[in-house]
């Protein structure tokens, strides 16, 4: 995936996940995310930009399809996503405070 084609990932990819990428980034956490979508989904299969606003801590990952996203979440389960719903700032009327 290359930078700077975002509009055109967006409009060809069904799934986008943010997650957020390790304190040490993925060498310090022992995973190779880029490797593992590259080598299973091939290089058409799936774009990725960084997705944090001031800094390069969020990853977002466009998935073909959602079966492709299940597979990546499964190989990397301890990634978390980071959509901050876990957040005690986060607001929804569907959440309890």
């Amino acid at each position: 995936a290359v930078q700077g084609k975002g509009k055109s990932d967006r409009q060809t990819i069904c799934a986008t996940e943010p997650f957020r990428v390790p304190e040490r980034g993925f060498s310090g956490a022992g995973i190779d995310p880029h490797a593992w979508l590259i080598k299973n989904l091939g290089l058409g299969g799936f774009a990725h930009h960084p997705a944090g606003r001031f800094t390069n801590d969020v990853m977002a990952v466009y998935f073909r399809t959602v079966p492709d996203l299940q597979r990546f979440l499964d190989a990397f389960p301890t990634l978390h996503l980071a959509d901050d719903t876990t957040s005690p700032l986060y607001q929804s009327a569907h959440v309890r405070s």
